[in-house]
């Protein structure tokens, strides 16, 4: 069975890999999923801290610094994902495996959280 999907994986591999538009599509695709993955889970974990706004025990800061955290981690995935497929087609970027592509995004997902933390950061210093 492993066998059978390492062979599928590796057809998908070297298909991807001779065609740089195509690669630059997943990897939008990918960064866009993740873009409207990321922005209910934020959402939801507010939605959670709505009792403690309710009590007041929390400022109304902590609210628009999470918010600045949905934009930046939602809107900021789907922007490096068109910026992928843009230096792919009109740029003729090379793109030459997967892997590479798959690296920027993880940078990139990377970059993101660490913006997050540091809004973390800032959010202890308003309570």
């Amino acid at each position: 069975m492993s066998k059978l999907i390492t062979k599928r994986l590796e057809k998908l591999y070297s298909y991807l890999r001779n065609k740089n538009i195509q690669v630059a599509i997943v990897t939008t695709l990918v960064l866009l999923l993740f873009s409207g993955f990321f922005y209910p889970l934020v959402y939801f974990r507010e939605a959670s801290r709505l009792s403690l706004l309710a009590t007041g025990r929390v400022g109304p800061g902590m609210q628009a610094i999470d918010e600045t955290a949905m934009v930046f981690l939602s809107y900021g995935m789907g922007v490096a994902g068109l910026l992928v497929l843009y230096y792919a087609t009109v740029r003729r970027f090379e793109v030459s495996t997967l892997r590479n592509v798959l690296l920027l995004g993880a940078f990139l997902l990377i970059l993101s959280m660490l913006m997050l933390y540091q809004l973390e950061k800032m959010k202890i210093g308003i309570r």
